[in-house]
C-alpha cells in the first residue's frame, strides 16, 4: 500500500469529535507546520506531476506543430479544445466523489460496482453519439477524414474508465500514486506523439493521446486494485447524482469558456489565421493551466475544511493566495516575452501570434483563479455554477459581432474573464467570510477582584462586625461563569 494512505482510524479529538481529515494530514507534515494545513506537502506532489504534464503537453504541441504547420495544426488545436469536455465529466464526478471518500478512513474498501455500470453505458452512448456526429464534426472542422473523431472518441472512452479509481485515490489522499502514473502518461504521450504525427499526420497526432490516456487509466486501476486489497473496511460507494449533476453544469461551463474562442476562430478566421489563434491560445494558456493543477490538487483539502467546518478559511485563502499569485506571474512573463515565447514554442513561422498572445495571457489568467474559486464553491456544495454560463453566452455574442482578425477576437475573452473574476471573487469572499463566522471562538468571560467591607459576622452572643476576609465577585459577558476561576466565585 502506498505509504499516504496509513491512517489511525479510531481517533478522535478529546471532545469525541471525528478528526478524520487531521488524521489524513498527520503523515504528511509535522505538527509544526500544522499552521499550513498540508497543503505544500501532499497535494504539491500532485501539482508538480501536473506541472510536468503541462510542460509536456507544451513539448508535445511544439514538436508537432513543427510537423503539420499552421493550417493543419489549428485542426489539431480545435480536436483538442473538444477533448477537454471529457476530462471535464470526469472531473464532475471526481468532485461528488472525493467529497463522499473523504469522509471515511483511508483503509475503506470501496465497492463501485454500481457505478461502473452506469459509466459503462455512459462510455457506450458516447462511443454510439461520437460516430454518428463524427461526419457533421468533419465537415464544420475541414478535417477531411473521419479518423481524428475516431480517435477522440478512444481517448474520451479511456478517460470515463479512469473515473472511479482517480477518485478514490485522490479522496484517500494516495498523492504519490496519482502523481506517478501522471508522470509516466506525461512522458508517453510526449514520445508516441512525435512518432505517430510524423507517420500518420494528425490521425496519429491524435491516437498518441488516446494511447497515453488508455495507459494511465490502466496505472490508476492496478493502484486501486492493490489498495482495496489491503483494506479492513468495506462500503459501497454511491454516486450523489445531484452533486455531479452542480459539478457537470459547473465544470462544462468552464471547458466551453476555455474553448469557445479557438472553436469559432477556426470556423470564422482563415486557416493560417485560426493556426495563428490556436497557437496564442495555447501559449497563453500556461496562465490558464498553472492555476487550474493548484485547484485541483487542493481540492480534497478544501473539501474536507467544508465538511470539518472546524478550520474557517484557512486553506481557501492559503489556495486563493497561491492561485492568484501564480496566474498573474504567468501572465505578465507571457505579457513581456510574446514574441520569445511563440518563437521558442511554435517556430518562427507563427510569429503573428505574438500580439494575440499578449491579450489571452490576461484572459487565460483570470479564467484559471475563477476556475480555483469554482472549485471552493462546489466542495460547499453552492450552486453558482450557471455563472460562468452567462460569461459563455457574452463570448459568443462577442466573437460573432467581432472577428475580424485573431486580435479582435482576442479581445472579447478578456472583457468577459475580468468581468466574471470579479463576480466569483465576489461570491467566494462572502461564503469565506460566513465560515470564518461559524468558526469563530465564543467569548471570553472575564473576571474582576473586588474587595467589598466585611459582613456581620452571626455567632451566638449577638451581631458583631469585625473584619473578614476580602470577597471576590465573577462578572461576564455570557449566562455561564465556568470560565471563571474557583476562588473568583460570588460567596
Amino acid at each position: 500500500m502506498d505509504s499516504t494512505s496509513t491512517s489511525d482510524a479510531g481517533t478522535t479529538s478529546p471532545s469525541g469529535s471525528s478528526t478524520a481529515w487531521l488524521r489524513r494530514d498527520a503523515h504528511l507534515v509535522p505538527r509544526s507546520r500544522a499552521a499550513v494545513g498540508g497543503l505544500l506537502t501532499g497535494p504539491a506532489v500532485v501539482f508538480a506531476a501536473l506541472l510536468y504534464n503541462s510542460l509536456a503537453v507544451f513539448g508535445f504541441h511544439t514538436l508537432v506543430s513543427r510537423e503539420l504547420g499552421p493550417s493543419r495544426y489549428g485542426a489539431l488545436g480545435a480536436v483538442l479544445a473538444i477533448t477537454v469536455l471529457v476530462p471535464i465529466v470526469r472531473g464532475a464526478f471526481n468532485v461528488a466523489l472525493i467529497r463522499e471518500v473523504v469522509a471515511h478512513p483511508a483503509t475503506t474498501c470501496w465497492d463501485a460496482r454500481g457505478i461502473r455500470r452506469h459509466l459503462s453505458l455512459a462510455i457506450g452512448a458516447l462511443v454510439v453519439f461520437g460516430v454518428a456526429m463524427g461526419p457533421l464534426l468533419e465537415s464544420y472542422l475541414h478535417l477531411h477524414s473521419i479518423v481524428p473523431v475516431l480517435m477522440l472518441v478512444a481517448f474520451a472512452a479511456a478517460v470515463l474508465a479512469g473515473t472511479v479509481p482517480s477518485s478514490v485515490l485522490m479522496g484517500q489522499h494516495r498523492y504519490r500514486t496519482v502523481a506517478v502514473a501522471l508522470g509516466a502518461t506525461a512522458t508517453l504521450r510526449l514520445a508516441l506523439g512525435v512518432v505517430c504525427a510524423r507517420l500518420f499526420g494528425l490521425s496519429g497526432a491524435l491516437a498518441a493521446y488516446a494511447m497515453a490516456e488508455g495507459a494511465f487509466t490502466l496505472l490508476l486501476v492496478l493502484a486501486d486494485h492493490k489498495a482495496r486489497q489491503q483494506s479492513t473496511v468495506r462500503r459501497d460507494l454511491r454516486l450523489p447524482r445531484v452533486a455531479v449533476g452542480l459539478a457537470f453544469v459547473s465544470y462544462a461551463s468552464m471547458w466551453v469558456l476555455s474553448g469557445e474562442d479557438q472553436f469559432l476562430a477556426r470556423h470564422l478566421l482563415p486557416a493560417t489565421g485560426s493556426g495563428f489563434y490556436v497557437a496564442a491560445s495555447l501559449a497563453g494558456s500556461i496562465a490558464l493551466w498553472i492555476p487550474y493543477h493548484v485547484a485541483s490538487s487542493l481540492y480534497p483539502h478544501l473539501a474536507d475544511e467544508a465538511s470539518s467546518r472546524s478550520n474557517g478559511a484557512r486553506r481557501f485563502a492559503t489556495g486563493a493566495a497561491i492561485t492568484g499569485a501564480l496566474a498573474l506571474g504567468a501572465a505578465a512573463a507571457l505579457m513581456l516575452v510574446p514574441g520569445v515565447t511563440i518563437r521558442v514554442l511554435f517556430g518562427s513561422a507563427f510569429g503573428p501570434a505574438r500580439s494575440v498572445l499578449v491579450l489571452l495571457a490576461v484572459s487565460n489568467a483570470a479564467q484559471g483563479v475563477v476556475y480555483f474559486l469554482l472549485q471552493h464553491q462546489l466542495a460547499s456544495e453552492r450552486k453558482t455554477g450557471i455563472v460562468p454560463w452567462i460569461a459563455v453566452c457574452a463570448t459568443a455574442v462577442g466573437i460573432y459581432a467581432y472577428h475580424s482578425s485573431p486580435t479582435v477576437i482576442a479581445v472579447t475573452p478578456v472583457i468577459v474573464g475580468i468581468a466574471l473574476l470579479v463576480t466569483m471573487a465576489a461570491i467566494s469572499g462572502r461564503l469565506a467570510l460566513a465560515q470564518h463566522r461559524l468558526t469563530a471562538p465564543a467569548p471570553v468571560a472575564t473576571c474582576a477582584a473586588i474587595t467589598i467591607e466585611p459582613a456581620f459576622d452571626a455567632s451566638p452572643l449577638g451581631a458583631t462586625r469585625k473584619p473578614g476576609p476580602p470577597g471576590r465577585w465573577c462578572t461576564t459577558s455570557d449566562v455561564s461563569t465556568s470560565a471563571c476561576p474557583p476562588d473568583a466565585a460570588q460567596p
